[in-house]
């Protein structure tokens, strides 16, 4: 009598990668594209056409209007 043999069908090296493995490279083109938007967002806002602000903090605040001051010495208070 013959010993049985048993063949084995080889599987291509794409499905013995685990699921993370197959979409690594999905989850690394997405944080790109993020990573590059989010530089292009602070560039624009840099360069934009108002030029980078030297206010910081609190002294980013608008204006609410205009008034001529008096000639005289003037004190303010926050």
């Amino acid at each position: 009598m013959q010993p049985r043999i048993r063949w084995r069908v080889a599987r291509p090296a794409a499905s013995r990668m685990s699921a993370f493995a197959r979409r690594y490279p999905v989850i690394l083109a997405i944080i790109a594209v993020v990573t590059l938007c989010s530089a292009g967002v602070v560039l624009a806002q840099g360069i934009g056409p108002a030029g980078p602000t030297p206010a910081r903090g609190h002294a980013s605040v608008i204006a609410h209007g205009v008034v001529s001051m008096p000639g005289e010495e003037l004190t303010w208070r926050v």
